[in-house]
């Protein structure tokens, strides 16, 4: 019984009544009915299923930050105008408003602690997501135990004999999960990440849990190099051929996004593996009015001054209408110090073909 039931809503939680209530009506059951026709759960999750228009939907209202802080670009609801969404969710069809209530969980986990790397890589890119390419899962759920995970204050969640199958121990300064999840676990065919209840101390039974957010879309061993200017993120993959250990890098193939992402992210890893800790920096002088061979000719003395000294290096590159490019490229410990050697060189080589060079780097003959 509810003693002290307040029945006024705010104007805030009315409109979420109403909106959410036409969704469920009009969007929520005629979808869910179209999906209990098809045999094949193949087809339910298969790309121009109607499970995805859905989604897209959903995540156009915002309806997938429901459970975000508001600080960081969530629904901003109040406690009871949540409670009447989800109503109204499940009102409409019960299995959207589980895989809509749920895709959220992992990036509310992950926005817990603010952590810098968590926001950039998955939080932030969840909350402004609405194409749905983010999908979390509840992974809780295991073949040994319901949900005994929920238990708090019964006398079961301390046992040490109903502890979480799926464990993680920590090796050096890593975490290595191993076990088992229900293969039933909540939108688990779909999640792009997940919320993944696990036993950290297991003699303490399921008060010695904790939660991982695990991305479900990554090699092992791979993390992601953030997209600033589109849409694609990059990877990072360590691998192993032959015993000897190797990376792979995997960037969008617009140019200006890939060129970007190498310069961020993939030349300063190159640099840590390496142990190299210096700057590598080119500068290219465009040209006209010149062949190769005949620039080469001409500029075979600097050549010749410049493999002697190993630093910086020279090289050409034939760009049809763009002219002819001379590309100095020096490494030194700072880039001050890098910028000042291609100065130094970047006027020997104009002493020689100065009237050729009609730019540097990215600027046009008509700016």
């Amino acid at each position: 019984m509810y003693l002290e039931l307040n029945k006024n809503l705010t104007e805030q939680e009315q409109q979420i009544k109403i909106e959410t209530h036409r969704f469920a009506a009009e969007v929520l059951r005629p979808a869910s009915m179209e999906l209990d026709k098809m045999h094949d759960p193949a087809d339910v999750i298969g790309e121009g299923s109607p499970l995805w228009d859905v989604f897209r939907q959903a995540y156009r209202l915002g309806y997938h930050n429901a459970h975000m802080a508001s600080d960081l670009g969530g629904a901003g609801m109040s406690p009871l105008g949540r409670h009447i969404f989800m109503e109204e969710m499940g009102w409409g069809a019960a299995d959207f408003a589980v895989g809509i209530g749920v895709t959220g969980m992992p990036f509310s986990f992950a926005a817990f602690g603010r952590n810098e790397r968590m926001m950039e890589e998955i939080v932030t890119p969840f909350v402004n997501d609405r194409e749905a390419r983010y999908v979390g899962c509840w992974a809780i759920t295991e073949p040994q135990h319901g949900s005994d995970m929920l238990g708090v204050g019964t006398p079961t969640f301390k046992d040490p004999a109903a502890a979480a199958s799926l464990r993680a121990v920590l090796d050096g300064d890593e975490y290595v999960i191993n076990g088992q999840k229900s293969a039933w676990v909540s939108n688990g065919t779909i999640a792009t990440h997940a919320a993944c209840f696990l036993g950290l101390e297991p003699e303490k039974g399921q008060e010695g849990g904790g939660v991982a957010v695990i991305p479900l879309t990554l090699p092992v061993g791979a993390t992601i190099i953030p997209q600033t200017r589109g849409t694609a993120p990059g990877l990072i993959c360590p691998i192993t051929v032959d015993g000897v250990d190797k990376v792979v890098y995997a960037v969008p193939g617009v140019p200006h996004e890939m060129k970007e992402m190498v310069e961020r992210a993939v030349l300063p890893d190159l640099r840590r593996r390496s142990g190299d800790t210096g700057v590598i920096v080119s500068r290219t002088l465009r040209t006209w009015g010149d062949s190769e061979s005949g620039l080469n000719e001409r500029l075979d003395p600097v050549i010749s001054r410049l493999d002697e000294a190993g630093n910086p290096t020279l090289a050409f590159l034939a760009s049809g209408w763009e002219g002819l490019k001379v590309r100095l490229t020096a490494k030194a410990a700072t880039q001050a110090e890098a910028e000042s050697l291609l100065d130094k060189w970047d006027a020997e080589v104009r002493l020689v073909v100065g009237e050729h060079v009609f730019s540097v780097d990215d600027e046009t003959m008509e700016s």
